[in-house]
């Protein structure tokens, strides 16, 4: 009778699943993973599940999440396994009754290993998006409730998540967020990224107010970049009024580079025309913002256009420095 492989030899048979991650014997391999009591095996099998997006998996996935939520503190310390397996579980788009089995499991789980904290935040925040996948009829109980949870990554998912649903009557709670505040920029980022994508009419002037936040220069950053990914025409006017208000350096620089996210002709007309006429510390600005069409065939020979026409060392200086192809 053959020996099981040992933990060791188990852990290092799993780095053959990249080269051939769909093989009948990398299966075969991660199914004996997916099996172990060790942690950081079936967290490495997981991994790979994920990044190779493999199905046919999911009940093994679900075997092993149940197992380690037994004596989770023990077992599973930092939720490197179960956060794994839910993260596999969302990448691979899993709806199954396993997978939801999991997610519901893990949705309100709470886990303190030590001074750290709680290393159940990440979970948490995976199984939010995984019910909204599923289509669970509690997911958007459940995301509102992460919306208010004591770990940013959780909050995080949840802002995620709601924007992820396409319901405009949703942007409310994200609005409700945002007014009521958030220790952490990612999580504005995401509830402002959100209110743009579910309720654009009535949310530039929201986040474009952020800009104004003089004592808070990170959320002021977070709002221009935000208005820069939404990609709307509307967001242009509140950022060219912040920049003319504005003299933090680094938040006029993000107003700028939010200027270049939104990859709209009238605000590629306007960095343009700072790159070639306005003060130096501008036109520094501008074309640090302009460096991500250095690979666009009509932008690129404008911008040297305009460094040509403005005729400054320290401008044509950086140019060469910063466009280097």
């Amino acid at each position: 009778m053959a020996r099981r492989p040992s933990p060791d030899q188990l852990l290092d048979a799993l780095g053959a699943v990249h080269r051939e991650p769909t093989s009948a014997a990398s299966l075969e391999l991660l199914r004996a993973a997916l099996a172990s009591s060790a942690n950081v095996i079936v967290a490495k099998a997981a991994r790979l599940i994920r990044e190779h997006r493999i199905v046919g998996h999911e009940a093994g996935l679900a075997e092993a999440f149940i197992r380690f939520m037994k004596d989770p503190s023990k077992s599973d310390r930092g939720c490197e396994a179960t956060t794994a397996i839910a993260h596999a579980l969302v990448e691979t788009d899993a709806v199954s009754d396993d997978a939801v089995r999991v997610y519901l499991a893990g949705v309100r789980h709470r886990q303190r290993d030590g001074p750290g904290g709680d290393s159940a935040a990440a979970l948490r925040g995976y199984c939010g998006l995984g019910l909204l996948t599923a289509r669970h009829r509690d997911a958007v109980v459940e995301l509102t409730d992460l919306l208010a949870d004591p770990e940013p990554a959780a909050r995080v998912a949840a802002a995620r998540g709601l924007a992820a649903t396409g319901r405009d009557d949703l942007a409310l709670l994200l609005r409700l967020k945002l007014r009521l505040g958030d220790a952490s920029a990612d999580v504005a980022a995401e509830c402002m990224a959100g209110v743009l994508r579910l309720d654009p009419a009535r949310s530039v002037e929201l986040v474009a107010g952020f800009l104004n936040e003089l004592d808070a220069e990170e959320l002021a950053e977070t709002a221009a970049l935000a208005l820069g990914e939404s990609r709307l025409a509307a967001a242009l006017g509140p950022l060219r009024a912040a920049f003319d208000r504005c003299r933090q350096a680094s938040v006029r620089h993000a107003i700028l580079l939010g200027a270049a996210m939104l990859r709209r002709p009238e605000s590629i007309d306007w960095l343009l025309t700072l790159l070639e006429s306005g003060p130096t510390p501008d036109a520094l600005g501008a074309l640090d913002a302009l460096k991500v069409y250095r690979h666009d065939a009509g932008v690129e020979p404008r911008v040297r256009a305009a460094v040509a026409a403005r005729d400054s060392a320290v401008v044509t200086e950086a140019l060469q420095k910063s466009w280097v192809t």
